[in-house]
Order: structure tokens, then C-alpha cells, then sequence
């Protein structure tokens, strides 16, 4: 089949684009043509993926989303069975309603998690949610949730076209490979702006810095890239843990494995329901075979802790978080365990190849 895939951008390091060039790859490999349709935003095309891309000009950012005026044209010239777009990604998504509309087509909508706004943005993304969503989701054949019990007001009157289907890793690039040696502790990886806020790094701080009040020496590597790392660097300072937390700036994607392998244990905090998606980092790091400890809320609690593959915790709550941290520091052999579990789950639920092809079989129902 031909599917056209639209997230707003691809190259970058959020989640939806790491999770459609993954899924476009697997879908490719099953036999099928793929086209990410999407926004340059100042990437080059990715090679040796087995899909096309055509990379759009984005005249403007609104809300963090790429404007790209001529996305509806291309879409209504090229030759599809089926559209799949992404939320949180406004614009593209409605374009790609609209396109499924005239067009006959059916459209796969994959809901990541509830978009929100914060300051001027609030009443924006209300008025999105009341009045645009809903035409999106009505438009939708299926829409896919990376959650099994994704609970949002927005899904609640569409819950009959709802599948659970997560998303998945590269078992082959993230790999428990050789130890390249001890470069921290802790490894937490995220984007450092405004938006992303959500996933905790300030709890984490705290949780550190009772840690060195007991102390225990802990070193955190804090991989990422963006405006609100110097404002992370005076909180680090003010708990007086500096020189506790390193931040190594931007991490490519082909370096992450040494990150993870060179560190006990991947740490996400995360403390808003409504804006963590999944977690695909905690994917990444058991499937390179480590321990994670991560919040109730995230999108595989209940499988790390059926699996034992990690620690689960209450968000917003440092004290639990330093228990949990210096549980698995401490105590080398469990965080074996729970690594060596973390890495048979991938295999089995999550790798990407058995992601791709429960889509390919809704793919296959829909048409």
C-alpha cells in the first residue's frame, strides 16, 4: 500500500518525529511505499531509511509548530491509499483531515497526548481542543494511543475507533554492547525549553541534591539541548549539587548507546499525565539493557513493573525518587536483574518490527 505519513518536522529529537521515521522504516521493510510528508526546519532528508521524504518550507513557527502554506496542495497531488498524522502536531494534522475528506481516503491518526498552552497560548489551544480536534478525530478511521488507559476528555467521545498500540525501539542500534566504562550514575535525557518542563528534571534535581545531604556521591548526566539549561544550572547551584550533574549539550542518536550503557540507571521524572505521550527513552534504555525508574504516569509503568524491568514512583515526590535512586545504586545485582528484564521485554512487545506490523494489520482492516 501507499501511505503518506505527516508529522510537522523529522530529523529532530522529539518523540512523534523519532516515532513516525521508526514506523515509516518498519513499514517500508514490510513492502510498502511511504512518503513522510513534513517541514524542512533546517534538516537534511535522512538516508538509507527505505521512505521518501519531502521536506516542506516552513514560513513561520506558531506555538512550536512549522506553518508550511503549501502542505495542502502537495498532499492533494500525490497518489495514496492512506494518510496517517500525529497529535499533538496542529496544522498538519488538520490539513491532513481535510485532504482524507476530499479525497475519499481513510486517515489514521496516531494521539501522543493532549496539546496544551501555557501564557497567551491557553486560550489558543482551548479554543483548538473545543472546536478543531474534534473535526480532526470525527475524521479519523482509527486513532491509535500509545497508552492502554489513556484517559483524555478529547478521546472520550471517539473511544469506539481508539487502538492500543505502543510504540517500539530499535533493538539493533539501542543494544547492550560492550561497557565503554563508568561515565556517571544516572542518565536523563529530554529537551530543555519551556514545553518540555513536564518531564521532571527539577524533581530530579531535588531528589539528587537529598541524596548528597545523606551523602552519597551521584553524578547525573543530563543529555539535551535547549534555552532552559543555564536556568537548570542555577538550580543545580542554589541545591548546591553542580558538580553532581553534568549536561554534555546535544547527544546524536548514534552516541545515545554509550550513554545509557555507561550509566547505572535511565532516570524520566515525568509529572503532567496530560502532556507525557509514552517515553520512548525508556524503551531506548532497557533495550540497551538497563534499569529505568520512571513515574506512574508513564506510558509502560505497569509493563516495568509486571516485568520488574524498573522502578516505578509517585511524580512530584523527591523522596520517593532518591529512595528509588540510591535502591538501584546500591544494590549492583538488582539493577542487573531488572536490566537483563528490561532488555527480554523489548524483545518480545516493543521492538519495532513487531510495532510495524500490528499497523500494517490496521492498515490492512481499515482499507
Amino acid at each position: 500500500m501507499n501511505v503518506i505519513q505527516t508529522p510537522v518536522r523529522i530529523g529532530s529529537t522529539g518523540g512523534v518525529e523519532e516515532y513516525v521515521h521508526h514506523l515509516s522504516k518498519g513499514l517500508s521493510s514490510l513492502g510498502h511505499q511511504v512518503t513522510v510528508v513534513c517541514a524542512a526546519a533546517g534538516e537534511r532528508e535522512r538516508k538509507d531509511t527505505g521512505y521518501s521524504m519531502e521536506l516542506l518550507r516552513s514560513w513561520f513557527q506558531l506555538a512550536n509548530t512549522d506553518i508550511t502554506p503549501t502542505l495542502l496542495s502537495t498532499l492533494l497531488s500525490r497518489d495514496f491509499d492512506l494518510i496517517h498524522t500525529h497529535i499533538p502536531t496542529p496544522w498538519t494534522a488538520e490539513i491532513s483531515a481535510l485532504v482524507s475528506w476530499i479525497r475519499k481516503k481513510p486517515l489514521i491518526l496516531t494521539y501522543h497526548n493532549d496539546i496544551r498552552g501555557e501564557g497567551i497560548y491557553a486560550p489558543v489551544a482551548w479554543i483548538y481542543n473545543r472546536f478543531i480536534l474534534p473535526l480532526v478525530l470525527r475524521q479519523a478511521s482509527r486513532i491509535i494511543i500509545t497508552r492502554i488507559h489513556h484517559r483524555s476528555p478529547c478521546l472520550e467521545p471517539f473511544s469506539g475507533k481508539l487502538v492500543h498500540i505502543p510504540p517500539g525501539v530499535d533493538s539493533t542500534h539501542f543494544f547492550p554492547g560492550e561497557h565503554p566504562g563508568k561515565i556517571g550514575d544516572l542518565f536523563f535525557l529530554g529537551i530543555f525549553d519551556e514545553y518540555h518542563q513536564y518531564k521532571g528534571f527539577d524533581v530530579l534535581l531535588q531528589a539528587i541534591a537529598l541524596l548528597v545531604r545523606e551523602g552519597k556521591d551521584v553524578t547525573v548526566i543530563a543529555g539535551g539541548s535547549g534555552p532552559l539549561i543555564a536556568k537548570y544550572q542555577k538550580l543545580a547551584a542554589d541545591l548546591s549539587i553542580e558538580r553532581n550533574v553534568i549536561f554534555p549539550g546535544f547527544i546524536p542518536g548514534r552516541e545515545l548507546p554509550f550513554y545509557y550503557a555507561g550509566t547505572t540507571a535511565f532516570v524520566l521524572p515525568s509529572v503532567d499525565p496530560s502532556r507525557e505521550g509514552f517515553g520512548i527513552v525508556l524503551l531506548e534504555a532497557m533495550a540497551c539493557g538497563r534499569p529505568v525508574i520512571a513515574t506512574n504516569i508513564a506510558g509502560m509503568a505497569a509493563e516495568i513493573e509486571e516485568c520488574k524491568a524498573g522502578i516505578i514512583v509517585q511524580r512530584n515526590n523527591p523522596s520517593e525518587l532518591a529512595v528509588a535512586i540510591r535502591r538501584l545504586i546500591e544494590d549492583k545485582p538488582l539493577a542487573g536483574r531488572m536490566g537483563d528484564a528490561g532488555r527480554r521485554l523489548i524483545e518480545e512487545r516493543f521492538d519495532w518490527k513487531i510495532i510495524a506490523e500490528r499497523v500494517e494489520t490496521l492498515y490492512a482492516g481499515v482499507l
